[in-house]
């Protein structure tokens, strides 16, 4: 009997009844890595990138596909999707810009801002579209240049200057 009363003293020890246990759980809350910046711009290139569309040969006139950068800026609502688009920079090419508007509107809700950005922040996107890959490379040296006098602007004005998605899309095929 002894042996028994041992035991069942044991198992209430290593095994508390459910009501005590529950009371020692604590909640725990977990919180993700907030995306910095650059990963942002990143995340969500990779994603402009996925429903870029080049616009078929059959919009064509003329001798061929048509290249350019299209420059389109924007906002975002509360869910992230953008809003406000405009037509930063033509690419004096009236199918290119539409594909280029058209393929903001399809991004649909994006990461969560990182903290460093401020609400009401303004992005552009920079789109290549690019008939071979020579004129895809000549386009990314005239974006560059552009971001290194965006970056010398931002020095004087902070303000004035909207956050950058560049990426370059694929070439004609």
């Amino acid at each position: 009997m002894k042996l028994f009363a041992l035991l069942a003293s044991a198992l209430i020890v290593l095994f508390p009844a459910s009501s005590s246990s529950q009371s020692r759980l604590r909640d725990i809350t977990v919180q993700g890595i907030p995306l910095t910046p650059a990963r942002w711009v990143a995340t969500v290139s990779k994603k402009l990138d996925a429903v870029l569309v080049y616009p078929n040969p059959v919009y064509w006139t003329g001798d061929g596909a048509a290249s350019g950068i299209v420059s389109v800026q924007f906002q975002t609502d509360a869910q992230n999707r953008p809003i406000a688009l405009s037509l930063a920079r033509s690419s004096r090419n009236r199918i290119l810009d539409r594909f280029g508007m058209r393929a903001i509107e399809r991004l649909g809700p994006l990461p969560v801002m990182p903290i460093a950005f401020k609400p009401g922040q303004r992005f552009r996107a920079n789109i290549v579209y690019a008939a071979s890959y020579d004129e895809y490379n000549r386009q990314l040296v005239i974006l560059r240049k552009e971001e290194a006098a965006r970056r010398m602007a931002a020095i004087a004005s902070p303000d004035s200057v909207a956050a950058v998605v560049s990426l370059g899309a694929g070439t004609a095929s």
